[in-house]
């Protein structure tokens, strides 16, 4: 039996790798949701507060939200993928999921982390395992997505004009959903005396505390990022079509060229034969 399953996975080295890093980072953010609930000191929460409390806050934040929906995305596609040979892969929600988690990256590196290392305590940060935490969430899983939205795509070209009047409203759905979400649910808890990430995930969402004007340049700027993204992510498809249609042109050239070379040598050869034939 174990000689069955060894060669079963030397057979398929590709599929049983991609498989057991997607496992890894699944058992990381399990791991990241039992600390959550049961050891808030290991993941930076307060244990003042309930475990169903902990549990409302882990998932209020859009990095937890898009690092999970990576994780499920990567492992059934590559489920599919291997069980249907005549699987395609879903350019919209490839798309779609690949500018959220880049977001998460970009806004976290570039605007948040400043603010979470002033508001976590010295205690949290001291630990290896806040580190490890931060920069697989922010870093290691976007980059993962990222490199794979490079490998998978390339598939079709799209049209910038058709995707902005068609298709643009499925990449914007989520967000507008978890901003919508979120507002409401932080302005109950604001009510309730609730503050800081018990009301608002992010400090720029905290109209109450830093003001509308805030707000509204946040989500701003990040809708135009979004849009931004989505225009390179399709640029970065369609370059890819064209290195792929490319290839594929040269690849028949150089066929048609061995085919020819096999059509002169093959009229030559009866005329080698006549004239020695002569002689």
């Amino acid at each position: 039996m174990s000689k069955l399953w060894l060669s079963i996975i030397k057979n398929n080295k590709y599929f049983f790798s991609i498989l057991a890093l997607i496992l890894v980072f699944a058992a990381f953010l399990i791991s990241d949701l039992v600390f959550t609930i049961y050891y808030p000191q290991m993941s930076g929460s307060s244990s003042f507060i309930s475990p169903t409390e902990r549990l409302s806050i882990y998932f209020s934040f859009f990095t937890t939200q898009t690092n999970y929906l990576v994780v499920i995305y990567l492992f059934f596609t590559l489920l599919a993928e291997r069980l249907d040979k005549k699987f395609k892969v879903n350019f919209h929600l490839l798309l779609a999921i690949t500018v959220y988690i880049t977001v998460t990256m970009f806004v976290f590196w570039t605007g948040l982390i400043g603010d979470i290392l002033e508001a976590g305590t010295q205690n949290y940060w001291s630990q290896a395992y806040a580190w490890i935490k931060t920069i697989v969430l922010h870093f290691i899983i976007p980059v993962i997505m990222i490199v794979y939205f490079v490998l998978i795509s390339g598939k079709n070209q799209i049209s910038y004009k058709t995707y902005y009047k068609l298709y643009i409203w499925l990449i914007l759905v989520y967000p507008v959903l978890y901003l919508t979400a979120v507002m409401i649910r932080g302005d109950l808890r604001y009510q309730q005396g609730y503050r800081g990430s018990s009301c608002f995930p992010y400090f720029f969402l905290n109209y109450h505390q830093n003001g509308v004007l805030v707000f509204g340049l946040a989500i701003f700027l990040i809708l135009i990022f979004i849009l931004l993204l989505i225009h390179l992510y399709i640029w970065v498809n369609n370059f890819r079509f064209k290195q792929i249609a490319n290839k594929k042109l040269l690849a028949q050239k150089e066929v048609a060229e061995v085919t020819n070379e096999q059509v002169l040598i093959e009229q030559k050869e009866p005329l080698t034969k006549t004239e020695k034939l002569k002689k």
